[in-house]
């Protein structure tokens, strides 16, 4: 499992940039990630799956930086 900025948060990057940007949610999808939803993601919570981290925005950053310095403190125990 993973989270990573959603296709309608790229479309709205778009249209802020006035260009096209490349969908992370749709490629790690095609490369077969299950990808994590929902409110949640859009306000800074995290996905642990296993040794991954991550977070849909910067939003995610410090909550899990914490997460991943205290998986390292113990020995990568998700």
């Amino acid at each position: 499992k993973i989270t990573s900025w959603s296709d309608a948060d790229e479309k709205m990057m778009e249209w802020m940039l006035g260009g096209e940007v490349k969908k992370v949610e749709s490629a790690l999808r095609e490369a077969g990630a299950e990808m994590e939803e929902g409110l949640a993601t859009k306000v800074g919570s995290i996905t642990v799956d296993r040794e991954v981290v991550s977070g849909a925005n910067p939003m995610a950053a410090n909550v899990l930086g914490d997460r991943f310095l205290e998986m390292m403190k113990d020995g990568v125990k998700a």
